[in-house]
């Protein structure tokens, strides 16, 4: 019966409240434009983000609505190329049954064939 009690959970008490400092990774993320949390948390981008320029509400609803008007022609245009994708799939499947049935064809007319030659 000890094997199966049940073992208390244990809370895991972080080292530092602190973020981690930048790694060499977090360095050439952010050489490539990315983000990571030790970035994040650096004074510098601390400081630049309390500065940071906030648009105001009917700015970020023209940049909403530019962006959805963006959106959806890359949607309408990703239908379409998958319509005309269905279609060649479509035109596909019809000549690969018609190779099969000639394919069928030619095997019982050289079936025949060999059979009255005997």
């Amino acid at each position: 019966m000890d094997k199966f009690r049940k073992l208390k959970p244990r809370l895991m008490i972080p080292v530092s409240d602190r973020p981690p400092a930048p790694t060499p990774i977090d360095a050439e993320i952010a050489r490539n434009n990315g983000r990571s949390v030790a970035i994040e948390a650096t004074g510098e981008n601390m400081q630049a983000s309390k500065t940071a320029y906030t648009p105001s509400l009917s700015e970020i609803i023209d940049q909403r609505t530019r962006e959805n008007g963006r959106l959806r022609q890359e949607l309408d245009h990703k239908q379409s190329k998958l319509g005309a994708s269905v279609d060649l799939l479509e035109e596909l499947r019809m000549i690969v049954e018609r190779l099969q049935q000639a394919i069928a064809n030619y095997q019982m007319r050289t079936t025949l064939q060999i059979g009255e030659a005997r």
